[in-house]
């Protein structure tokens, strides 16, 4: 993941945090945010999109 990337997500959870501004959606494109691979989330799409468990799994 980028550095953008990473402050985008960074900030879309300071704004959920502090309940303001109000997000409606968040798309990253390749979203490899977190490699432990321990939550239902990370295991559960695989060859399905842009990025998905095989790509984070990879890289």
């Amino acid at each position: 993941m980028s550095g953008g990337g990473g402050i985008a997500a960074g900030a879309a959870l300071l704004a959920r945090d502090r309940a303001f501004p109000s997000l409606s959606h968040q798309i990253l494109i390749c979203p490899m945010l977190d490699d432990r691979f321990e939550t239902h989330s990370s295991r559960m799409v695989d060859r399905a999109g842009v990025w998905d468990r095989h790509s984070n799994l990879y890289a």
